[in-house]
């Protein structure tokens, strides 16, 4: 499946702080800690149980059915005595997807991130990460739209929320202070373990050749790790 990653070799996050009320302000350290935007997902909550407010169709003929802050009244396992807040529903299946009251915050550069659990305390829990972006007026969509991404192994579940200008306002992540314009950190370590793979590589090849006499791909340094590479990462990345 699908994994979205954010970087800004230039710009740092800004913290998205649970306020408690099912939802998050955008605070900026450069400014005082002042608030600079609010997510708050009641605004997109039904307060009727029985009819989420978003139904999302995804893959394998499911639907998500999500109402962030009042629980689901969908019948088990998706009921409000669970506190459910989502529910993965198919013509034969339901699956609670996460709990109203196992919520966390976090914002990578412009997207927040709503992070819902069924009970933390699983390792196997299922989870639900929705993506929030916030738009500029005339940009956005005409109303607030979720639709599904990927599901993940172990029943991690990503699906993205597209908001109108007026339920929250886009964030720039912050610059970082100083006046250096050199490279950052990050920059400084990407090329300094790109050097050293060059040189890990041309000095295994020369030695596997002059001492080993190899010959063809067999001069290429442990050939068979950098061949599994690929299907390991597939197994280690979630």
């Amino acid at each position: 499946f699908s994994v979205s990653l954010w970087a800004a070799a230039n710009a740092a996050t800004l913290p998205c702080v649970n306020n408690g009320k099912c939802g998050c302000d955008v605070k900026d350290p450069s400014k005082n800690n002042a608030t600079v935007t609010t997510v708050d997902l009641n605004r997109v909550t039904s307060q009727d149980g029985t009819k989420p407010y978003f139904d999302a169709p995804g893959a394998g003929g499911f639907d998500y059915m999500i109402n962030p802050c009042m629980p689901l009244d969908l019948g088990d396992p998706c009921n409000p005595k669970q506190e459910a807040m989502g529910c993965q529903v198919s013509k034969g299946n339901k699956y609670e997807i996460g709990r109203v009251d196992h919520l966390d915050w976090s914002m990578n550069n412009s997207v927040i991130q709503a992070h819902f659990q069924t009970d933390p305390s699983d390792k196997n829990a299922r989870q639900t990460f929705l993506l929030i972006h916030c738009h500029e007026p005339g940009t956005g969509p005409d109303k607030p739209t979720l639709k599904f991404l990927t599901e993940g192994p172990g029943g991690h579940y990503w699906l993205d929320m597209e908001l109108p200008d007026e339920y929250c306002k886009p964030v720039q992540p912050s610059k970082k202070t100083g006046t250096s314009s050199g490279l950052s950190v990050g920059s400084v370590i990407l090329i300094c373990l790109l050097v050293v793979i060059v040189l890990y590589l041309s000095i295994g090849m020369v030695f596997k050749k002059v001492r080993m006499g190899a010959t063809g791909m067999e001069i290429i340094p442990n050939r068979d790790f950098w061949g599994g590479l690929p299907g390991l990462l597939k197994v280690w990345l979630p």
